[in-house]
């Protein structure tokens, strides 16, 4: 099919309004989808930086020594220190 040519004819001032009136509703209706949408993205991005965020605490929780394995840990790295010989001429 041959694309048809439209027609110009007379456009009312009623027909107008409502054509105008129906592409306005048609923008706000786009404008709140892509606002909602928008919204609902960054919702997404704060959970899923908020559970990063909870796992790497997590991950450093278990990382770190409890006081009584860090101060078994000191206490084995000093008795260490004073085992190796300190050189002369320092």
């Amino acid at each position: 099919f041959r694309e048809m040519k439209r027609r110009n004819h007379y456009e009312k001032p009623s027909e107008k309004r409502a054509r105008e009136k129906a592409a306005a509703e048609r923008r706000a209706r786009e404008q709140a989808e892509a606002e909602r949408r928008a919204r609902a993205e960054a919702e997404a991005e704060r959970l899923q930086r908020e559970e990063a965020e909870r796992l790497e605490r997590e991950r450093q929780a278990r990382q770190q020594p409890t006081p009584a394995a860090a101060e078994k840990g000191s206490e084995d790295e000093r008795k260490e220190r004073l085992k190796k010989p300190v050189p002369i001429g320092f």
